[in-house]
């Protein structure tokens, strides 16, 4: 679904990126861990082909990041790491818009995330800025996911949500990839971190390591005994 092949990236004569590398299979959940500045949000804005200006090369769907960015764009759902809807406007209204910006109705919810969809409908006439931060991330989703993507891309999707409405959205997660949908998302939260598929460390622009959360734990108690254990080295 994604190749990354010795990507790198500057901003002036700061290097945010060095040399990634990597492939995300098909209908998996990949995990992006690391401090902040590790190049998470960076290496979003190029997979969702919002920055060009990089070396190296990217597909997505195998479609090049740059030269085919209207077709990834079709086949891709993001939610940013910041609430980026329309608070002015109802949960509907919300969803309708994505619908048609997408040229297609907001039916195949029901089937995509049907658990968080029916959470919102009763909330459907609430404009955006009256939903709570839980509310508003679910939302955030359903417009991802209205044009039924192949690829959703999460930036910190859990984030400030209480226990319930992250549990709901790691149920729906699931769901997702059941479906065969890939995901990407960045967390903070190293125990749902863990439920991924695979975890991607990065760490000051470099891949540090990208397995199965099985392989990266061996020999130690959890993801986070590993991650804190790497930080504690870097600091040595």
């Amino acid at each position: 679904m994604i190749r990354a092949e010795g990507i790198s990236k500057w901003y002036g004569r700061f290097r945010a990126l060095y040399d990634l590398s990597f492939s995300v299979e098909k209908g998996i959940i990949v995990s992006m861990i690391g401090a902040n500045g590790a190049g998470k949000s960076t290496l979003f804005d190029i997979i969702t082909t919002l920055d060009s200006d990089f070396k190296g090369k990217m597909l997505v769907g195998g479609y090049d990041t740059r030269r085919q960015k209207s077709e990834i764009r079709k086949l891709t759902g993001y939610v940013p790491g910041t609430f980026s809807l329309y608070s002015d406007l109802t949960v509907m209204e919300n969803v309708d818009f994505f619908a048609n910006a997408y040229g297609c109705g907001r039916e195949a919810l029901y089937k995509i995330t049907p658990r968080i969809w029916n959470s919102l409908e009763p909330f459907a006439g609430y404009r955006a800025s009256q939903l709570s931060g839980g509310m508003r991330q679910k939302l955030s989703l359903c417009c991802a996911a209205v044009h039924s993507p192949s690829l959703l891309l999460l930036d910190e999707p859990t984030t400030g949500i209480d226990p319930l409405s992250r549990w709901e959205l790691w149920q729906e997660l699931l769901t997702l990839r059941e479906q065969g949908i890939t995901i990407v998302m960045s967390t903070h939260y190293l125990d749902e971190a863990a439920r991924a598929d695979k975890v991607m460390l990065l760490d000051k622009g470099k891949l540090i390591s990208y397995d199965t959360p099985k392989h990266l734990t061996e020999g130690e108690k959890s993801l986070e005994d590993v991650f804190i254990k790497f930080l504690e080295s870097t600091d040595e």
